[in-house]
């Protein structure tokens, strides 16, 4: 995930292309859901500053990365 932090934007890997992507905030509520991301730009800039866990899941496995909006 890049850039880390971010101010407007960030991307992920493309191996991660057709997986389910939720950016949850701090307290745990889903603020963002893509449900087939296709390795567009996910746009931060609606986002309050603050950090979010961003979780990707593809084929049933997750993976989850803190996001630092600034």
């Amino acid at each position: 995930m890049f850039p880390n932090p971010t101010t407007d934007s960030f991307k992920i890997n493309d191996c991660f292309i057709g997986s389910k992507l939720t950016i949850f905030d701090a307290i745990g509520r889903e603020v963002y859901l893509v449900n087939n991301y296709n390795g567009e730009q996910i746009l931060t800039s609606e986002l309050p500053s603050g950090q979010y866990l961003v979780k990707v899941n593809k084929s049933g496995i997750n993976h989850t990365q803190k996001l630092i909006v600034y």
